[in-house]
């Protein structure tokens, strides 16, 4: 189903699109509402000034998509590939993100709060003047990844794996770990260009 027939229908008021093949759909000022995505095929798709909140994207393939200037709000990507994607100057408020594979991603101008990415793979991420607020990254794995976060506040990351971490200002990810497993808060003082 190529992007036309998938906003044609969606106006038409048809909602559940869980396992259909979307390969390349290009969503674009648009407010998308009660979507279901479930197992859906979106590699190489591209969601630009859209508002997405809520959509379930649970076990979805999204490899090499792209989110830009959207709101990813209380949507649900649990067991999704997101493998290669890029998130910039996106909002994501109560989103989940457990289980799923965000390897070779990035995020860019991101803001994340109140979002559980719990076992995640998040293996050689690239993040660029994020925000993490009230982030749950227990259990996953985020090896050599380069890390230019803006401000860390309450993120939990008990057991999670940090092989091999670049983070700005020279610091060592051990360093901002508190007893408890958690990032209690943290603003960098410089950011890179």
């Amino acid at each position: 189903m190529d992007s036309n027939e998938f906003i044609e229908r969606y106006a038409c008021g048809y909602r559940d699109f869980s396992g259909e093949f979307l390969e390349g759909l290009v969503l674009s000022r648009l407010l998308i509402q009660d979507l279901d995505l479930n197992g859906a095929i979106l590699n190489n798709s591209e969601i630009v000034k859209t508002d997405i909140r809520g959509v379930d994207f649970r076990g979805s393939m999204l490899q090499n998509s792209r989110f830009y200037k959207t709101d990813i709000s209380k949507c649900d990507f649990t067991d999704a590939d997101l493998r290669g994607s890029n998130f910039n100057q996106v909002h994501l408020k109560k989103t989940i993100f457990d289980h799923a594979n965000l390897s070779e991603s990035s995020f860019t101008e991101a803001l994340i709060s109140r979002s559980s990415l719990r076992f995640t793979q998040l293996k050689r991420l690239l993040c660029c003047r994020l925000k993490l607020r009230e982030v749950d990254l227990s259990q996953s794995v985020i090896d050599y990844s380069k890390l230019y976060i803006y401000e860390m506040d309450q993120v939990k990351v008990e057991n999670l794996s940090a092989i091999d971490i670049e983070l700005n200002d020279g610091i060592s990810f051990d360093e901002i770990i508190e007893e408890n497993g958690e990032v209690m808060s943290y603003v960098f003082e410089e950011l890179l260009d």
